[in-house]
């Protein structure tokens, strides 16, 4: 029985030490892979680019609340949060990430959203790479550019201007507990597609600010009872105009370049789309110019050729902070709802 106590315990040891060489082995072939930094200095010189300091305090203490309440403390990967996050996804608690504000800057500027052990490792390797070439007041503004926000809003101060028609500075402490809680699913929690979920996102956001002592019991009574104004665009058009977007794809091309948007371009094909002349205007627009999905997908391309109103359908190249599609438009959270 000692014989194969020790033989069993030899052989455990020798599974540890070979599992260690491979996983060093790995790590070592996945760093010398990784990106360079260079597109995080290049973004940050882009037109729209909002420096931390004009960013209200308001706004990035909600941020750090719900994305990542140890952001200053940690070095891009957070132990205790993903022994905490482990912990409630085995109970019968609601199910928690694990993921920094370094770990979603790594993800959002050069990883896909493919839940694999590969792209994790890369993802943590390119934490720890980001935090030790930036500070964290960098990382953090990163975050705040680039994060999609819903309504093809892309980084705060573009979702201030399409949920609330205001400047960063503008904000009150309601508005941006409600703009920080939109990082997690954006399309679908937003305070146009869902208002119920987007309230209590920033109930709760208001709520981890005071628990954290980043806003004060008056602070968070005040935002509490302000009422939700949205601005006139979002409450007269919940979605864009795929005809308008469409329009200011084909423009991109004849602007200067230092006015176009940054991000990564999309290629994409308007397919069984038809202008409707039947159809009431979903934009507001007359009902020629209005655009609606063809009733009979197979034939779309003879209605359009049969129909007088039609105009030609064409494959726009965009300029656009959005994930490369080439499928519909439909499929590109970047793009417009139909």
């Amino acid at each position: 029985m000692k014989r194969l106590w020790s033989a069993f315990i030899k052989l455990l040891v020798l599974a540890v030490i070979g599992g260690a060489l491979l996983a060093a082995i790995a790590i070592l072939a996945a760093n010398r892979q990784l990106p360079s930094l260079d597109a995080l200095t290049a973004f940050r010189h882009t037109p729209d680019y909002v420096p931390i300091g004009k960013i209200p305090r308001e706004l990035t203490g909600a941020v750090v609340a719900i994305e990542d309440e140890r952001f200053y403390v940690h070095d891009g990967i957070d132990y205790i949060g993903v022994v905490r996050a482990g912990v409630a996804n085995l109970s019968d608690e609601l199910s928690q990430g694990a993921s920094t504000i370094t770990m979603q800057v790594a993800r959002n500027f050069y990883l896909s959203r493919d839940k694999t052990y590969t792209r994790k490792l890369y993802e943590v390797l390119l934490s720890y790479r980001i935090e030790k070439a930036l500070t964290k007041d960098e990382i953090l503004e990163l975050y705040m550019n680039k994060i999609y926000l819903g309504q093809g809003a892309y980084g705060f101060a573009d979702a201030a201007r399409t949920y609330f028609g205001k400047r960063l500075d503008q904000l009150t402490l309601a508005e941006c507990a409600m703009l920080a809680g939109l990082g997690k699913a954006p399309s679908a929690n937003n305070p146009v597609a869902n208002p119920r979920r987007a309230r209590q996102r920033q109930v709760y956001i208001l709520q981890r600010m005071l628990e954290l002592g980043r806003i004060s019991r008056g602070e968070y009574d005040g935002a509490l009872l302000e009422p939700l104004r949205l601005s006139r665009r979002m409450e007269a058009t919940p979605s864009i105009s795929i005809a308008q977007w469409a329009a200011d794809c084909q423009t991109l091309p004849r602007l200067p370049s230092r006015n176009r948007p940054g991000g990564q371009s999309s290629r994409v094909d308007f397919g069984p789309i038809t202008p409707s002349p039947e159809a009431p205007g979903r934009d507001g627009q007359p009902p020629e110019r209005s655009w609606a999905r063809s009733r009979q997908p197979g034939r779309w391309r003879a209605q359009r050729a049969s129909t007088a109103a039609a105009r030609p359908v064409r494959s726009a190249v965009c300029v656009w902070p959005c994930t490369i599609c080439t499928k519909s438009v439909s499929h590109c959270a970047g793009a417009a709802r139909i």
